[in-house]
Formats: C-alpha cells, sequence, structure tokens
C-alpha cells in the first residue's frame, strides 16, 4: 500500500480524485463523507452545502502515485479515464457579441461602484439602498431579454475582487428569482439590497485570511465563520428593512440545523435567509475560481436535484431549478460524450435532464443515464 502523509487543507484546494485521511463530519455531528473517500464532484457540492471548511487528505494518494510514473501517452489516456476538478469544464467561451461586450463594461464599472459603498458602510458611513440596488437595475435593464443574464454570467470572466463580483451576481439573481416568486416590487427591492450586502461582514475579517493562499488553521476558519454575525451587527441600526438584516445573518443556516452561526432549522430561519442560501451556493459552484473551474449549470441543478432536499428550502428551490433551467431553453451545450447540440425541451419533472437535439437526433437526457451537459456554449 503507497504510504502517504496527511494534510488539513481547505475545501478550495480540494480536485477531484483526493483521498480522505478522515472522516468529514457535520456541524450537528452527522457522518458527511467517510475517511479513504475518493472525492468526487458530489462530495465537493456536497461539502459546499454543509459549509465544510477544511478536510484531511493523503497528501500522495496512489492515483497520483500512479499518474506520476505514466509516458505522455499514457498520461493523455489516464487523464481522459480520471478528470481533474478543473478538466470538468473547458476553458469558458466568451461570446463576442456587442451586446455582451457592453454588459461586461457595464458589470466592472458596477462592480467598482457596490465595492465603494460596501467599504464605506463598513467604515461606519450610513446605507444608501438606492444607490447601492441602482447597480442591479442598471445591469438588468441592460438586457434584452431576462433570459440573457444566465447565459452573460456563465460566460463572464474577471479578474476583480470576488467577494464584490459575487455580491453583485446574488444581487441579480435575487432580483429575477424575487419575480419568478411574483413578490411585489418592494419586496423585490428588498431581496435585491440582501444579495447585494449579503456577505459585508467579510469586509470585517482580516484579508489575509480571506486571501491566504495556504490552508487556514482552526482558528483562521472560525473567524471566517463569523462574517453573517459580523455583517449583521454592521446593519442592526442602519435604516433597512428587518427582513434585509436577517437574510444577512441567516445566509448559512441550513433547514437541518448543519449551518450557522446558531444553527437555526426550517422555519426558525428567515425566507430571505433560505433563498439567499441556494443563490449562494448556486453562484459559488457555477463561478470560476482560481482553484478550480466552474461547473456547468446543469451539472450543478443535478447536483442541487440529488443532493439538496432536506436542508435547503425545498419550496424556494424547486421554483429556482425549474425557472433557472427554462433559461437556457434553446442555448448550444457540448454533452459528456463531446458532442454539441441544442436544448430543445425541459422536463419540469427533472430539469437537469433537458432534450437535446443534435442535426436530426433528439437526445433525451432523461433515457440516457450515461450522458450529462458538460457545458454551456
Amino acid at each position: 500500500m503507497t504510504e502517504y502523509t496527511r494534510k488539513r487543507i481547505s475545501v478550495n484546494q480540494i480536485k477531484i480524485h483526493m483521498e480522505l485521511a478522515e472522516n468529514v463530519i457535520a456541524p450537528n455531528g452527522m457522518l458527511l463523507i467517510p475517511k479513504d473517500t475518493s472525492i468526487t464532484e458530489k462530495h465537493i457540492f456536497r461539502m459546499n452545502l454543509y459549509q465544510i471548511l477544511s478536510v484531511v487528505i493523503k497528501e500522495f494518494s496512489p492515483a497520483l502515485d500512479v499518474a506520476e510514473k505514466l509516458t505522455k501517452q499514457e498520461r493523455q489516456a489516464y487523464d481522459t479515464e480520471h478528470p481533474t476538478f478543473d478538466q470538468y469544464s473547458s476553458v469558458a467561451y466568451e461570446p463576442k457579441t456587442v451586446n455582451y461586450q457592453n454588459f461586461k463594461e457595464t458589470f466592472v464599472q458596477e462592480e467598482s461602484s457596490v465595492k465603494n459603498e460596501l467599504l464605506a458602510i463598513s467604515d461606519g458611513k450610513s446605507i444608501n439602498p438606492e444607490r447601492l440596488i441602482k447597480s442591479t437595475e442598471t445591469l438588468m435593464g441592460s438586457l434584452r431579454l431576462k433570459s440573457e443574464l444566465f447565459n452573460y454570467m456563465n460566460h463572464l470572466r474577471s479578474d476583480i475582487g470576488h467577494t464584490y463580483v459575487h455580491s453583485l451576481n446574488i444581487s441579480m439573481l435575487c432580483n429575477i428569482f424575487g419575480h419568478w416568486l411574483k413578490m411585489p416590487s418592494d419586496e423585490i427591492e428588498d431581496l435585491t439590497l440582501a444579495g447585494l450586502v449579503h456577505d459585508i461582514g467579510k469586509t470585517q475579517i482580516d484579508q489575509a485570511i480571506l486571501n491566504k493562499p495556504g490552508r487556514l488553521n482552526e482558528e483562521e476558519f472560525a473567524v471566517v465563520r463569523q462574517h453573517a454575525l459580523l455583517g449583521y451587527n454592521l446593519l442592526k441600526d442602519q435604516n433597512i428593512p428587518e427582513r434585509v438584516k436577517q437574510g444577512v445573518l441567516m445566509h448559512h443556516e441550513r433547514n437541518d440545523g448543519s449551518g450557522y452561526p446558531f444553527g437555526l432549522k426550517g422555519d426558525s430561519i428567515s425566507d430571505f435567509g433560505k433563498i439567499l442560501a441556494i443563490l449562494d451556493t448556486y453562484d459559488a459552484m457555477t463561478s470560476n475560481r482560481t482553484y478550480h473551474k466552474k461547473f456547468s449549470p446543469f451539472k450543478v441543478i443535478q447536483m442541487f436535484e440529488q443532493e439538496s432536499y432536506g436542508f435547503l428550502d425545498a419550496r424556494y428551490l424547486y421554483i429556482f431549478l425549474e425557472n433557472i433551467a427554462h433559461n437556457y431553453l434553446g442555448e448550444s451545450v457540448r454533452l459528456s460524450d463531446q458532442r454539441e447540440g441544442k436544448i430543445v425541451f425541459i422536463h419540469n419533472t427533472s430539469p437537469s435532464k433537458p432534450i437535446v437535439q443534435i442535426n436530426q437526433e433528439i437526445i433525451d437526457l432523461m433515457s440516457s443515464t450515461d450522458l450529462t451537459i458538460e457545458e454551456i456554449l
């Protein structure tokens, strides 16, 4: 048996096929993933949902030893059968349409505006909800069709600061989700604002910890987990609706009590907190990061279907998955067998398994268990 050393790493550094040296335990004490497990994309998704911050892995796994001994030709064959996390999504294609380029330029400008506003609030200044929401409204107003948002977000790549890009992403998702829920306009505005400020507590955390390239120690992980409470404390005396403040406080709570900062369950979690939990996870899994490339939206939808019920609110989750899948109707995609086609139908009962047309061939992914959508083109 190959020898290995034990190493604790951040979940941000996990890659497909790493092997666990210790059990992964959920905050509520449940065994989430047993030791000696070879990590899959579903395990990574589950750790994101349960908000696991670090795991102990085997630093030199047998798979790695085998791969290091292969010739170049053998390595190519090995990589085909054993893809790494990065290989699950090829380099994102940026659509070169004028509309997309205009959206991207506007996004960069509004991200800078949101960053300045959030830092000002962090320094103790009064929040200006209208000015913050204006950034999201400007971006939403630049779209010819609301469905363009998901295509643009899927392809948008940026080197700008993650926290503020993520906040702007979540606010746009909140805005469109509020319309899907048929919320009144004032509630949609409040939900949009909650998306913008949901991670403002991170401005109170030492940036050396948030941007640390190496692994965080347990004390540093504990500090990161305080950001929801820190954000609430920044906003609690501000003149904004209480539901916005509660959303910020509870966006990391989970229905089964496995979340933080209080381990709340079910109806004890605010509606805004439940919605933000879904959108926060979706954006994290479908966005490029320094440590991995994004998952296909349909792969994330499938993982939501298989892994999420019980600790994300099913009422909101079902509406989100059904509607977001329908926004990719007509889009060109690449399947897991590398063939390219177009989505022509979405199943309401299984939105992650649409019908795809490849030339004159119609493929129903509900009947093709070995095929998945790997990338939106």
